[in-house]
């Protein structure tokens, strides 16, 4: 007997969603709005190294936007991009106002992101530019934007990075969460000579809605928040995750990333 009209139009349903992409349903877009206080930085080895774009940290009332599969991940901040794609094990680095990038291993490697002053320093870098943490990660859980939240926070310090005061809200999932984490913590140490905090919070098992820092100066402190603004899922093109094709290779030069705090 051939089967009900309906019972027909129930398979096609269900075939029909089998062959839906697989990222379609996980895919996740983050947007963040920044509050930092201005902090006037020193001169840096840019006068000496050519430096492509504007490669400062985001300013307040510039957005921030994260991009994340569960095979890679995307961080753009206003001139500069950073894309983690977990299987082929590299990333970019993306320089907007030049239309460049640069390509480097990932996992990052020390050699790759450090400074040519940490490079100087040998072995004993690690013992002044590492950080460590001050105590456990204090947790509390929140709600932001009707998800459940956990803010993980905690004091790091490092010789030559300062004492900082970190934190992030973490909406958990397992599926996206090491993506996410990941973009975060190679953009940290893009900036400071391939040092991170990210990884010190805890197991990557959600992504970060929000991340704080609050670094101690000699005289100041200097606070720097990307405050959560939204929450899109929807179907990430692959092609968001590699370079331009009209964008030109160009080195990695660590000290053009650098930051003085």
């Amino acid at each position: 007997m051939e089967a009900p009209v309906s019972s027909k139009r129930n398979v096609l349903c269900i075939l029909g969603l089998l062959v839906l992409p697989s990222y379609a349903a996980s895919d996740v877009v983050v947007t963040r709005l920044v509050e930092a206080d201005e902090f006037a930085s020193a001169a840096r080895a840019g006068a000496v190294h050519e430096c492509p774009g504007r490669l400062a940290k985001p300013k307040s009332g510039n957005s921030v936007r994260l991009s994340i599969r569960p095979d890679m991940a995307r961080r753009d901040e206003p001139g500069l991009s950073v894309i983690v794609r977990r299987k082929d094990q590299k990333a970019y680095i993306l320089h907007h106002s030049t239309r460049t990038y640069s390509e480097i291993r990932f996992p990052a490697r020390m050699k790759d992101l450090e400074s040519s002053f940490r490079a100087s320093m040998g072995a004993a870098a690690g013992e002044f530019f590492s950080y460590s943490a001050e105590g456990d990660v204090r947790l509390t859980k929140g709600t932001i934007s009707d998800r459940e939240v956990s803010r993980r926070a905690l004091v790091v310090s490092s010789s030559m990075l300062r004492r900082r005061d970190v934190s992030a809200d973490v909406a958990h999932d397992t599926m996206l969460g090491e993506a996410a984490f990941e973009v975060e913590s190679l953009t940290q140490a893009i900036r400071a000579a391939g040092e991170e905090w990210m990884s010190l919070l805890g197991s990557p098992d959600g992504i970060p809605l929000s991340i704080s820092e609050s670094i101690h100066l000699p005289t100041s402190v200097v606070a720097y928040s990307e405050v959560f603004s939204s929450f899109v899922t929807q179907a990430l093109d692959p092609g968001l995750f590699a370079p331009p094709e009209d964008y030109a290779r160009v080195d990695h030069v660590p000290e053009c990333f650098y930051a003085s705090y």
